[in-house]
C-alpha cells in the first residue's frame, strides 16, 4: 500500500452555502482510488478511475463544450518520473498513446542522462 496523495479542485455551487465544492481525488492507501465530493466518498480500482475520467469527459465536451475557465486554470499536469509539478514539454507514449509530461530535473535526466542517444 503506497502512501495516499492527495489533488483537489473547487468548483461553483450555487445549492450551498460557501457557493463552492471541494472536489478531492486520493491515490493511494486501501484502493488505488477514492472520489470524494462534499462528504461522499467513492471507492475506485485503478481501471474504474480511468473510466470516470473518460466517461466524464466524453459527457461535459460532448454536451456543454471545452472546459469553463475555473476549471482550465486549476489543470495540474505531473511528472510520469516523480510526480511533481510538470514544467517541460510533453513526451509521447508509444504503448499508451497518450502526451506524458516531464519536470524539469527529469527532463534534463532524460535529454543527458547515461540512457540519452547520442548526439552527432
Amino acid at each position: 500500500m503506497t502512501a495516499p496523495r492527495y489533488f483537489s479542485v473547487s468548483s461553483p455551487a450555487p445549492h450551498n452555502k460557501s457557493g463552492t465544492a471541494r472536489i478531492t481525488v486520493r491515490i493511494g492507501g486501501a484502493y488505488p482510488a477514492y472520489l470524494c465530493v462534499g462528504n461522499g466518498r467513492v471507492p475506485l480500482t485503478t481501471d474504474e478511475a480511468w473510466a470516470v475520467w473518460v466517461a466524464l469527459g466524453n459527457a461535459l465536451t460532448t454536451v456543454h463544450g471545452p472546459a469553463p475557465a475555473w476549471a482550465a486554470e486549476q489543470i495540474q499536469l505531473t511528472c510520469i518520473e516523480c510526480g511533481m509539478a510538470a514544467d517541460v514539454a510533453a513526451q509521447f507514449n508509444q504503448l499508451t498513446g497518450r502526451q506524458e509530461w516531464l519536470c524539469a530535473a527529469c527532463h534534463q535526466q532524460a535529454v543527458s542522462g547515461p540512457d540519452a542517444p547520442e548526439v552527432g
